[in-house]
C-alpha cells in the first residue's frame, strides 16, 4: 500500500496539535472537556487519513448515506456548526461576564463615575 502525501501529513500535524492540546491542558489553558474533544477530532482526522476508504465507508453506513464523498461533507458541517453553536454560547456568556464585572465596580467605586461632557 503506498501512501499519499496527506496521509503521512496529516497524522504528523494531528499527532503534534494532540500534544499541543496537553501541553495547554497541563499548563491550565484548557479544560478537561475541551481537550477531550480537540484529541478525539485530531485522532479522527489521523484515522480518516490514514485509511479513507475504511472509515468514511463506515461512516457513510452510520449515517445511511450512499456515497462515502456525501457522508464526509455531511459530517463535516454538522461538526462546523456545533463548533460555532458553542463560540456562540461562550462568547454570550463572557458578555454577561464582563456586564455583572463592569456593573459590580461601578458600584463599588462611585466616585469614579466622572461623566465629560
Amino acid at each position: 500500500m503506498q501512501l499519499e502525501i496527506y496521509q503521512w501529513l496529516a497524522p504528523l500535524f494531528s499527532i503534534i496539535l494532540i500534544f499541543r492540546t496537553v501541553r495547554q491542558y497541563f499548563s491550565r489553558k484548557k479544560g478537561l472537556g475541551p481537550a477531550l474533544i480537540w484529541i478525539f477530532l485530531w485522532i479522527g482526522i489521523g484515522i480518516i487519513a490514514l485509511l479513507p476508504v475504511p472509515t468514511t465507508s463506515a461512516l457513510a453506513r452510520f449515517l445511511g448515506f450512499e456515497n462515502n464523498v456525501n457522508a464526509i461533507i455531511f459530517a463535516g458541517l454538522g461538526l462546523l456548526y456545533l463548533l460555532v453553536f458553542s463560540m456562540f454560547s461562550t462568547i454570550n456568556r463572557l458578555e454577561s461576564q464582563v456586564t455583572e464585572l463592569v456593573r459590580k465596580l461601578a458600584k463599588e467605586n462611585p466616585s469614579q463615575q466622572n461623566v465629560e461632557e
